[in-house]
Order: structure tokens, then sequence, then C-alpha cells
């Protein structure tokens, strides 16, 4: 079964990958389904045959990330198992269960002990960044990453900005235009472009008076 979007990741692909599961009426095409929902992630140009879990190309793609995770950049992720999700239950976040799914890390120098600093981030920097200006963060709702992130609102403190997609995934903002796009996506870039314009006005207007004033 060929899956694959000619010009990128689908406009939404939640709804994408839930198709294949909604669609699905056998215990083989059940099987398959997240295969399909990979390959519209993953394998946006149909050219590709198999997915290579561990043989990665840029190992520093994704070995990187993993290895800041098991450090400085800890995540309070965990799941809920079945039924809920296929995973074995591990909720609520334990950091003692966390840190220790990094073991495969020891054989390059890991230790848990000293190198697993789960709030060196709040330490480093803080929580409140009062000097900060004009940022807008976005997220979806289905976005993995949500519960990182700097709010999981829509709302603002200064020129500071949270926009939440509603049904959106990770990046679904970013992406180009479909006609297809959500009326939520469409309302959170036209947001995003209108602070931007709006923080530009205000910088040439400020650099104008400048001038006047010299």
């Amino acid at each position: 079964m060929k899956i694959f979007v000619k010009n990128g990741c689908p406009f939404n692909s939640i709804m994408g990958s839930a198709k294949t599961q909604a669609s699905a009426k056998t215990q083989e095409q059940l099987a398959i389904a997240p295969f399909i929902g990979m390959n519209i992630l993953y394998n946006t140009t149909g050219e590709e045959k198999d997915f290579q879990l561990w043989n990665f190309t840029d190992d520093g793609k994704i070995y990187g990330w993993t290895f800041l995770e098991a450090t400085q950049l800890v995540f309070a992720f965990c799941s809920r198992g079945p039924p809920f999700d296929p995973f074995n239950k591990t909720c609520p976040f334990n950091e003692t269960f966390d840190a220790s799914s990094y073991d495969s890390y020891n054989s390059i120098g890991y230790n848990k002990d000293s190198m697993y600093r789960p709030h060196w981030l709040m330490n480093e920097y803080g929580y409140e960044y009062p000097t900060a200006s004009n940022i807008v963060f976005s997220n979806g709702d289905a976005d993995l990453w949500l519960d990182g992130g700097w709010r999981n609102i829509n709302t603002n403190i200064g020129s500071i900005y949270s926009l939440i997609v509603k049904d959106g995934t990770h990046g679904y903002d970013i992406r180009e235009a479909n006609p297809l796009d959500t009326q939520s996506v469409k309302d959170v870039r036209n947001q995003e472009k209108q602070h931007i314009r709006n923080w530009i006005h205000q910088a040439k207007f400020a650099t104008n008076l400048s001038e006047e004033t010299k």
C-alpha cells in the first residue's frame, strides 16, 4: 500500500493518521495502520522502502536529543498504558524510573547519579524572564511537547504570547498553507503575522523618532 503526500506533510497529520485507524476493519488492517501513519509523517515523497530504526544517517539528530533528555533537558512525560495507549504504564512521572531508562548510555561514560539533572533548566535560567519581549510561542493542543512549553493556554505577558492550535500537532502552524487547514491554525497564523507586523512597525517608528531628535 502506497501512502504519501507529494508536497510535504499533510495539512493535518492527526486526521490523516486517524483515518487509517478508523477505516481498519480487520486485525491485519489495524496492525498496518501505524505503519501508514508513519509514512504520512516520515515518507512524504513515497520514495522510502522501509524505516531504519537504529541505523541513522545523521546519528546526532536522534541520539543528541535523547542524550539531552538524559541529562539536562528532562521532560516529565509518561504513558497511561492500555487501553489508552499501547505503551507500558509509566504514569505518574517518576524521576528515578526515567533516569534508569537511559542506562544504554553507560558505555560512553553516562552516570545518572551525576548527569541526570531534571531541574537544571529552572536552576540555571529561572522561571520568569522580565526582560524578554517580542516572542510568540505556539503549540498544538495535541503536540507532544506542549507540556514543556512556556504556557499551555492562550495568554500573553506584555509582548510575549502563547498561542494554542486546537487539534494541532507539532509545528502545524509553520507548515505551508492548505485549503483544508483548520480554522484554528488559520487564526493562529494571522495572529502571529499581526504581532510581527506590529513589532516591525514599532521598531521603525522608534528608529525614525530617534533620527528626528538628533
